[in-house]
């Protein structure tokens, strides 16, 4: 080894001394442990005896992982020594280079799904169903949302903490339908009253009363999923899937779109939109462009307006159940 040749331990100890640490603190916590392992294997390695091929050994080592986390692992090993090739730390990366397959990407869940889904589900994990459903949220938006974060009157839910904060700068937003108006009504009520008695503030909640952590609320769900007979391939980020396919099918510009998934560009709202296999949708689409039918008719525009707040209340009071109303699907959603 050169006397100035660096180590793998001495490229992460760096890149984490000097690191903004822009992003998710959980996923700050994922990528440190990742490192962590990495550097248990080849942190005494010399940069100058590292090729790609020790990388993908190491990935291929960690088990049966699925596509996209192998790409992740990738990606995490790789960033420190990017960056120190960006800043003149060193002078090229002994892993650039290694190409992997992403997964396949996410399909919207059918509303038949949805609906054999629902009928399997436990009341806590249906209203986790009709949220994500509704909303398009991520679940760890949901997980993590309180009662401090609802605004009923407006019809939406502010987050300041989520996955995108410390790069957006921005709140999360989610705007609740008229459904989720009555839902989170209740789930309020309940809350405000759990966490003066000392209990957790959070919306939703798993049968034993405890904050949803994201491995149960999978499991939970894989469960549903068995004793509905649906495929392997359908899963809870369908739901964001599908308020994001149903949007585009129904004119919503993809702008709109992306404010709704809280979303702070364009190009990642494509992955979320499955219209490929909607074959009405499609014909009405090659009809308009053939020039065989009339253009869609945008959706008339209502001239904007200042509600006084009583009224706004008042138009608010006539969705919102009083605290005592129990949620039901059937009598609340439909059959």
């Amino acid at each position: 080894m050169k006397k100035t040749d660096k180590t793998v331990r001495q490229i992460i100890d760096w890149f984490r001394q000097n690191d903004p640490g822009h992003g998710d603190p959980k996923a700050q916590k994922e990528r440190v442990r990742v490192w962590n392992l990495f550097l248990a294997d080849h942190g005494d390695k010399p940069l100058s005896e590292c090729r790609r091929f020790h990388l993908l050994e190491w990935i291929n080592a960690q088990g049966n992982l699925a596509a996209w986390t192998r790409l992740r692992f990738r990606n995490t090993i790789c960033r420190p020594f990017i960056a120190a090739v960006d800043l003149g730390y060193i002078a090229s990366s002994p892993f650039r280079g290694l190409r992997m397959p992403q997964g396949k990407n996410g399909r919207d869940m059918s509303d038949d799904e949805f609906r054999a889904a629902l009928r399997f589900a436990s009341p806590e994990m249906k209203k986790a169903l009709i949220f994500l459903r509704h909303s398009g949220a991520r679940p760890g938006e949901m997980r993590t949302a309180t009662y401090m974060d609802v605004d009923l009157a407006n019809a939406v839910i502010t987050l300041q903490e989520h996955k995108t904060a410390r790069r957006t700068g921005r709140p999360r937003r989610i705007i609740l339908s008229s459904v989720l108006v009555k839902l989170c009504a209740q789930l309020v009520a309940n809350a405000k009253q759990r966490h003066a008695l000392g209990g957790p503030p959070n919306l939703f909640l798993n049968a034993y009363g405890n904050k949803w952590k994201i491995n149960t609320l999978c499991k939970n769900f894989r469960y549903v999923r068995e004793l509905a007979g649906l495929p392997k391939d359908c899963k809870l980020y369908g739901c964001r899937h599908a308020l994001a396919t149903a949007g585009i099918l129904a004119g919503d510009a993809t702008a709109t779109i992306a404010a709704l998934l809280g979303h702070s560009g364009l190009s990642s709202v494509g992955r979320y939109c499955h219209v490929s296999g909607k074959s009405d949708h499609l014909k009405e689409a090659v009809e308009r462009a053939a020039g065989l039918a009339p253009p869609r008719t945008p959706k008339p525009v209502p001239p904007p307006s200042k509600p006084k707040p009583q009224s706004l209340l008042q138009s608010i009071g006539e969705v919102i159940p009083p605290p005592n109303h129990n949620f039901n699907f059937r009598a609340d959603y439909g059959s």
